[in-house]
């Protein structure tokens, strides 16, 4: 094991949690394995990609039943795997439109010679680590990232604060906080259906088969509101639920929640049959079918954008999980 690519805070932090007994969360950084492993009790649960990458995000997401929740395509292939959208790296951040620039898709998005006239591919760039809490519940550390664009010029900044708690009955929360800043002038989120915060979840959750789209899978989607299923796309609600089963045949499910304080809540979602789904508070005109881009957001030199999500991995339909009950405590916390 190599630690030396770690910060020296997260060193410090690191030796101290080796102390501690009960429910130890632990990060690990192996010399042939560019990922950071974030384990809990010495089980991998999820890992976390930043180097070399076009954008930060975390594979595999392990849930309750053991085994993945997320598509390992195209970070590796598993039976049943549709290769489709190759962006769609597990769970991310991004979106398709800041100033003009694209931090959704990526090269490989589109067949050889099919990228759209025009397109402007950036990349979120991680720049260092700060904080880290790690042995009991909760788990916590931190990191930063620039925005840039095809040029190398930096359009914006993020602070990323990730969150872990495990419960009792092996489900467990994972958290984010980010913060966007400007780097000079405004930020402009356009208003696109291809964002925000996102997750491509395994063929056991999905409403369609990833070889046959005619066919149904064997999951389904619920939200907040009640909407279910096909219904759920481009409507808004505190949180969405995918579940089903995972690839060891367990009643799994992952839903996002979206903090009360985030800009436009509740937000819309861009749910899919296909096992993708995300939290977007941009693209308005797409999930109300307006006629003019009603969902732009700007943010101004000197201002930042604050969003708060949960993911939620738990056993079972979201009734049995108490999904409901679950986002009542993330919204009004005690």
């Amino acid at each position: 094991m190599n630690l030396q690519t770690l910060s020296a805070s997260l060193l410090l932090s690191l030796c101290a949690a080796a102390t501690l007994k009960a429910q130890n969360w632990s990060i690990v950084k192996e010399e042939k394995d560019p990922a950071m492993q974030i384990l809990c009790d010495g089980v991998l649960v999820t890992k976390y990609h930043h180097e070399n990458v076009p954008r930060p995000f975390f594979y595999p997401l392990i849930g309750p039943g053991g085994d993945h929740l997320t598509r390992g395509y195209p970070m590796e292939w598993h039976e049943g795997e549709a290769k489709d959208h190759y962006h769609h790296r597990s769970l991310w951040f991004g979106h398709k439109g800041v100033n003009g620039v694209d931090f959704w898709s990526e090269e490989n998005t589109w067949p050889a010679g099919k990228k759209p006239p025009g397109t402007k591919l950036g990349k979120i760039v991680h720049t260092g680590f700060g904080s880290m809490k790690m042995g009991t519940n909760p788990a916590q550390f931190t990191v930063r990232n620039d925005w840039l664009g095809p040029d190398g010029a930096k359009i914006c900044e993020d602070a990323r604060t990730f969150t872990f708690t495990k419960t009792p009955a092996g489900e467990f929360f994972m958290d984010w906080d980010l913060t966007l800043k400007p780097a000079s002038g405004p930020v402009v989120f356009g208003d696109d259906k291809d964002g925000t915060m996102a997750i491509r979840v395994i063929p056991g959750l999905q409403l369609v088969s990833a070889e046959d789209k005619g066919k149904r899978g064997g999951g389904s989607i619920l939200t907040a509101t009640g909407a279910r299923d096909e219904e759920a796309w481009g409507k808004r609600a505190p949180w969405v639920d995918y579940f089903g089963t995972d690839r060891k045949g367990n009643a799994v499910g992952v839903a996002i929640f979206d903090h009360p304080e985030n800009l436009r809540h509740p937000t819309w979602w861009h749910a899919r049959d296909y096992g993708l789904f995300c939290a977007n508070p941009f693209g308005i005109r797409h999930f109300e079918k307006k006629e003019k881009p009603e969902g732009e957001f700007s943010i101004a030199p000197g201002e930042s954008l604050r969003l708060r999500y949960r993911f939620f991995l738990h056993k079972g339909t979201p009734e049995q999980a108490g999904v409901a009950a679950a986002y009542a405590a993330y919204a009004r916390p005690e």
